[in-house]
């Protein structure tokens, strides 16, 4: 759906002219007597009780989309620990250490016994002024049937560093009424490399793609000729869509390393 366009409030400010007929700037096609006061000029000027750095916008709600898809291959590290239980999936799937990771916070808490439902507060991202930073609770789901692990926000809250401003102020204001939507999915395949001399599969060339997709929507609830700052549209889309991109690829990386680093530890017998 598409986002609300934005709209200036007018007022008209009326002034004496020269009896040369009826006319309305800035659009000449629009005119007419106006109640009875003569031959008038309007011209177009914002409402005084709305800043001047900011705009209005109609609409019940309007909503920042973001998307990212980024893969990486993965490989299974020569010096790994052990070849058949040190493997990504296993990592995935079951280790304390690609936990944090997969929510997308480095400061996240359980919130049920079966550790499913997380707190996970959100890096800030600097939004019209303000550093907002989203706290969302994210549902894991652990599919091994499925080759994947979905994280899913299942509610969320912002919360705010210092005020900017007036225009800050307002961008507050509205975020704090903004929800949150999206999921991220983590998908693997296996990828072996083939012994050149024997024609078999050489456990030690074997390795994953990793597949991620992920998806966000912050929907901002708008009353009628609510005052926005001006590029509130475009500009959020903007941010919204790079934040995307960025963490995904950012995820992928640390998820690398992360793997990397757990495959490599002794076994505990």
């Amino acid at each position: 759906m598409a986002a609300p366009s934005l709209l200036l409030g007018e007022t008209a400010a009326f002034s004496s002219t020269p009896n040369t007929g009826y006319r309305r700037k800035p659009s000449p096609q629009r005119t007419g007597r106006i109640g009875g006061c003569g031959n008038l000029e309007c011209r177009v000027r914002p409402f005084p009780s709305i800043p001047p750095s900011a705009t209005q916008m109609r609409g019940s709600a309007v909503d920042f989309r973001g998307s990212s898809t980024s893969s990486l291959i993965i490989p299974l590290p020569p010096d790994a620990a052990c070849f058949e239980s040190r493997t990504l999936p296993e990592f995935l799937l079951r280790s304390p250490d690609a936990i944090g990771l997969l929510l997308g916070s480095e400061d996240f808490a359980p919130l049920d016994d079966g550790g499913s439902i997380w707190d996970c507060p959100q890096a800030p991202v600097e939004w019209f002024g303000l550093d907002l930073a989203p706290v969302f609770i994210n549902h894991i789901d652990r599919d091994e049937a499925r080759a994947r692990v979905m994280v899913t926000i299942v509610d969320a809250r912002s919360e705010f560093g210092e005020s900017g401003g007036k225009v800050s102020d307002i961008v507050g204001g509205l975020m704090k009424r903004s929800t949150f939507d999206g999921k991220s999915v983590f998908a693997w395949e296996d990828v072996m490399s083939w012994h050149p001399s024997n024609d078999k599969v050489d456990i030690e060339g074997r390795g994953w793609t990793l597949n991620a997709d992920l998806s966000l929507t912050l929907k901002v609830p708008l009353s009628r000729f609510t005052p926005v700052p001006p590029g509130f549209n475009s500009v959020g889309s903007r941010i919204v869509q790079r934040t995307c991109r960025k963490r995904l690829e950012r995820t992928l990386e640390d998820l690398r390393e992360a793997y990397f680093e757990w495959a490599r530890q002794p076994l505990e017998w």
